[in-house]
């Protein structure tokens, strides 16, 4: 598996991956993560909490793979990897490591992906999520793709219902964003604060997820 370190990428074992997480009980996934804001924030807002972002481009990663790898007292974060994978591609090692997922505002193919019912969502899903798991996905309403429907909370879910249904995955929750929420991931935080763009969020379920792993999500605005 390919992980980012700052300019360099280096592949470890599942062997050093696992050992990695042996002091957390609880690992969340990023999906798409982009500059890696979000997963590096919630590492450090939430300590006992492994976070993992995942995106193909791995300069985009490097700026917050190279803060994570300091000393902690200049914001190193011993709980934050990145990975150079994309959603159809996931690294063998990355199989059932997820308690929690994310997906924050995904544009071209991820956002299609989900959109549209894409089968790639739930195969993704289903690689990553371990047998309890919960999925938080949050879209930009406003985002201008052409051939893709309007988004709203009921044509998202009435799309994504049987694709998160063929991951053993139930839609448990998909309403609008209230406007004070706000993610801590950059791109999200921009796209909320100060404009009129609405977000539709949405969680969903595998197992019997404990009230501490919804807490844990809570977490994920600031």
């Amino acid at each position: 598996m390919d992980i980012v370190t700052g300019r360099d990428v280096e592949s470890i074992d599942e062997t050093r991956f696992l050992d990695a997480l042996i002091p957390y009980s609880t690992v969340l996934v990023d999906i798409g993560c982009g500059d890696g804001a979000f997963p590096y924030r919630l590492a450090g807002a939430q300590a006992d909490l492994f976070c993992i972002g995942i995106d193909p481009n791995r300069e985009s990663m490097a700026e917050y793979a190279r803060r994570a790898r300091r000393k902690p007292a200049r914001g190193g974060r011993a709980n934050v990897l990145y990975v150079v994978a994309a959603a159809e591609s996931l690294p063998p090692e990355l199989r059932r490591s997820a308690h929690l997922i994310t997906v924050n505002y995904p544009w071209a193919g991820l956002l299609q992906a989900i959109v549209t019912g894409d089968p790639l969502l739930g195969a993704a899903l289903d690689h990553l999520a371990a047998g309890v798991c919960l999925t938080q996905i949050l879209l930009n309403a406003d985002a201008d793709v052409e051939g893709l429907p309007p988004l709203t909370p009921d044509t998202i879910a009435e799309t994504i219902a049987p694709v998160l249904a063929d991951a053993n995955f139930r839609l448990t929750d998909c309403d609008w964003l209230p406007p004070d929420r706000r993610p801590r991931s950059r791109w999200g935080g921009r796209l909320v604060r100060g404009s009129h763009r609405r977000t539709v969020a949405l969680r969903a379920e595998r197992g019997d997820v404990p009230p501490a792993s919804r807490s844990l999500l809570d977490g994920a605005f600031a």
